[in-house]
């Protein structure tokens, strides 16, 4: 009798842990498309998708900058879709930084839009170098040594410009530090005003 009771428990056990195992599978089974659109929307929004309109927004762009680097990135989408994705993201940022540079520094604009063709023509002749036959591998290296040097001159223009607005901005402090080590009695005196006056709560 207890033998058939020991039987009958694990007869019922077995059986639960089957259904349990079932329904789970089945959530899971039911959750995977979801899941996979949710991780999907994910990874878009993280690599930064961009709509058709920016895609050719950032095409005409480097149109603008570079002509030849638009065919070499129509033959990236055709070989690697990915890494053309990835390429026009960069593509899209940089235009909307120069836009930034447009409207809030003006005075800086055609230098940053210059580095940036610069930049273009960097890499699409560095690709092309390697791509292409010995004999014509002199040519473009020459035409990339002279790129790099014009960049080279726009980029250090650029740090030197950094550099004095930093020493602008210490020179300020400096004057600051200088203006409240004179006025110390003054800025005490006002601390201890707020910390001790009588403050009505109810005040409008």
């Amino acid at each position: 009798m207890k033998r058939s009771i020991i039987y009958l428990l694990v007869f019922i056990f077995i059986a639960m842990t089957t259904i349990v195992n079932g329904q789970i599978n089945i959530r899971k089974n039911r959750s995977q498309p979801q899941d996979r659109t949710r991780i999907k929307q994910r990874i878009d929004r993280l690599a930064g998708r961009l709509s058709p309109e920016q895609e050719q927004q950032a095409l005409e762009f480097l149109n603008q900058l570079d002509p030849p680097s638009v065919k070499q990135l129509q033959e990236l989408e055709s070989s690697n879709p990915e890494a053309y994705k990835r390429r026009i993201l960069l593509i899209f940022r940089e235009m909307k930084k120069l836009q930034a540079f447009e409207d809030e520094e003006p005075e800086l604009y055609d230098r940053k839009r210059k580095m940036t063709q610069l930049e273009v023509k960097e890499k699409r002749l560095a690709s092309e170098y390697k791509n292409t036959a010995e004999d014509e591998k002199p040519q473009i290296l020459g035409e990339l040594r002279s790129v790099l040097d014009e960049l080279f001159d726009l980029r250090e223009l650029d740090r030197r410009d950094q550099i004095a607005k930093m020493e602008q901005r210490l020179e300020k402090l400096r004057q600051t530090l200088q203006e409240r080590a004179e006025n110390k009695q003054q800025i005490i005196d006002h601390r201890i005003n707020m910390l001790t006056q009588n403050r009505d709560e109810l005040r409008w």
